[in-house]
């Protein structure tokens, strides 16, 4: 896994080979590079970390503008951008590249074709490292090109009579040229070059190897309307390869809709063509794994143990103690391989682990709070005894005092009923008292020796008075109760 920014920041990689023990390459999502103090961090060797799944991570890797993505490591010429535009390869084989795999280009009929990809519209980046064998004089040599027999498309990169072009195609069916011409060698056979282009805007500028080796003024837009994209050869209007075949291989062709700057053109090549000198490593360092446990509870209590990073395989014990008048419940979270002993959890740091301690209040009788009790002095009996008794003589014992949410040692603090006052015929406006956080249940009855039925559950207490208006019929006389639910 890579890392960068922060240290402890993941970010996006591609394995394009992995060989154990021998060379990998991994393409990664630099985050930015800005000065001699932006830093990257590989990491491995930790049994515990796994990959994540390279469908999902390449294409991320490759998100910011890139079209497609064709490293051709294997004749698959799989395109590793979530666009997923894989070419159809022909006649070649697999070479060794300037970075990992490559494909060699028989300068015959060796070709692939992309059937079709996402078009820039005004600006573009192509680009690629090319080895020629041979360049077949007074003729196209074809690196990539987006463009048919007689149908224009968007762009064409190749050489011809020993220079270097590229050709954009503009909307108005105009196209502009750069091209090395006498100014710089002629292409090279039989070494690696990097050849781009880039149509930034305003101005068509050509690259090899990280220098700019001609520019022309383009009216900044480009045609989209033609498909197929050829790599290794000239296609017809039908997108199949026909002539301008390359003779020898091809490594990481690349399209983007962003006009690259000249330093990105030159950072791409300095560093994948190797002794890159804009790069530092540090040393090796065998790091100790950790884990993150995270530690909380979800009511009175204490742990004697606070949340940390321990080292992989450490067994962490850790104590729940319940405050006075709770008694502890249990352990939930990711408990999973911890050893459970009553209030105590031996966590196994094998992984990051969220556990959570449980607390209870202790009851007494009719779910009467200990806690409760006892802050209003309640503490000379039982507790079951004192939540039974009456204590300021207003005919409510302390369990009903705790429930209705009163004062048990203020005679004047009832839950009560206030009043029952005739609304709009035919209705009834009831009105009691009431306590935050407290639900209530409205009965009424028109004969009291048959008792009493619900009207009204679940009303929400507004202290310190509610209201409620029964929408009641008839002539008879009607009685209603007022009844606390806990």
């Amino acid at each position: 896994m890579f890392s960068g920014g922060p240290e402890t920041n993941l970010i996006n990689y591609e394995i394009e080979t992995w060989t154990t023990n021998g060379s990998s390459y991994v393409w990664v999502q630099v985050p930015t590079i800005a000065s001699s103090n932006d830093y990257i961090w590989a990491h491995w060797g930790n049994p515990s970390a796994t990959n994540p799944p390279q469908d999902a991570v390449r294409a991320a890797t490759w998100s910011n503008g890139y079209a497609g993505v064709w490293h051709l490591n294997d004749t698959s010429a799989s395109d590793s951008t979530v666009h997923v535009n894989d070419g159809t390869s022909s006649a070649t084989a697999e070479a060794s590249g300037r970075v990992g795999g490559a494909l060699e280009f028989d300068g015959t009929n060796s070709s692939i074709l992309v059937n079709d990809y996402p078009k820039p519209t005004n600006t573009l980046t192509a680009s690629a490292w090319v080895w020629a064998d041979t360049l077949t004089p007074f003729a196209q040599n074809i690196v990539m090109q987006n463009q048919g027999s007689t149908t224009n498309g968007q762009f064409s990169l190749l050489e011809e009579n020993d220079d270097l072009l590229g050709v954009v195609f503009q909307t108005n069916e105009g196209f502009v040229v750069a091209y090395e011409g006498s100014k710089f060698t002629s292409l090279p056979t039989l070494s690696w070059q990097h050849v781009a282009l880039v149509a930034d805007g305003t101005t068509l500028r050509l690259y090899r190897n990280g220098v700019e080796r001609d520019t022309a003024v383009y009216d900044g837009t480009l045609k989209t309307a033609f498909a197929p994209l050829g790599i290794g050869a000239a296609t017809d209007d039908f997108g199949n390869a026909y002539t301008s075949f390359w003779d020898g291989v091809i490594d990481e062709v690349r399209i983007s809709s962003i006009g690259h700057s000249s330093n990105w053109i030159w950072a791409c090549w300095t560093n994948q063509g190797g002794g890159d000198a804009s790069l530092g490593y540090g040393t090796v360092e065998v790091l100790t794994v950790s884990y993150w446990l995270d530690l909380h509870m979800n009511s009175s209590g204490s742990l004697d143990k606070t949340s940390g990073w321990f080292l992989d395989g450490t067994n962490v014990p850790v104590t729940a103690t319940p405050d006075p008048y709770y008694h502890f419940v249990g352990w939930t979270g990711d408990t999973n391989g911890c050893a459970l002993a009553d209030n105590v959890i031996t966590a196994c740091m094998d992984q990051t682990r969220h556990v959570i301690a449980g607390f209870a209040e202790n009851l007494a009788t009719n779910n009467t709070p200990e806690w409760w009790l006892v802050s209003h002095g309640f503490t000379n009996n039982s507790f079951d005894i004192e939540a039974m008794t009456d204590h300021d003589g207003d005919g409510a014992q302390g369990w009903k005092e705790y429930h209705a949410g009163t004062i048990p040692t203020n005679e004047n603090s009832v839950f009560t009923m206030i009043s029952i006052d005739a609304g709009a015929p035919p209705s009834y406006a009831v009105e009691w008292s009431s306590v935050t956080g407290k639900y209530y249940t409205i009965d009424e009855s028109t004969n009291m020796p048959y008792g009493f039925a619900p009207i009204e559950s679940n009303i929400l207490a507004t202290p310190p008075i509610n209201s409620y208006t029964s929408p009641a019929a008839g002539d008879c006389p009607y009685f209603y109760r007022v009844r606390l639910e806990y």
